[in-house]
């Protein structure tokens, strides 16, 4: 793992609210990193602008940058880097279960998490 100890990182877990990030490689190897400064937000598109901006290495899933890493505008820094399974629910009223556009809506969300 390089040395990251001087660079800012932009994340979205409760865990960011702490100094020192846990990154987890495919391996299952969890390695603990000291990090200069560590900006956290519920945000992701918040945190896709931040690392756009250069402000940080930004934690973020491959659906949500890969369009700029294919790009050449962002570079995958840790690529054996695995963010942690986060839970994503879709709330709508229960008289609207069975409305089309609901159905439609749930369908595409589901599509993007199969692909990435």
């Amino acid at each position: 793992m390089p040395d990251l100890d001087s660079h800012a990182f932009l994340v979205s877990e409760a865990e960011g609210r702490k100094k020192e990030i846990g990154l987890s490689t495919t391996g299952g190897k969890i390695h603990r990193v000291n990090a200069g400064s560590v900006f956290q937000s519920d945000d992701l598109e918040l945190i896709l602008k931040l690392t756009l901006a250069a402000k940080g290495i930004g934690l973020l899933p491959l659906s949500l940058a890969q369009l700029h890493i294919d790009s050449g505008v962002l570079v995958l820094v840790l690529p054996l880097v695995k963010l942690k399974p986060q839970e994503i629910n879709l709330v709508y009223l229960p008289s609207r279960r069975h409305s089309p556009k609901i159905k439609v809506f749930i369908d595409y969300v589901l599509n993007i998490f199969k692909q990435s």
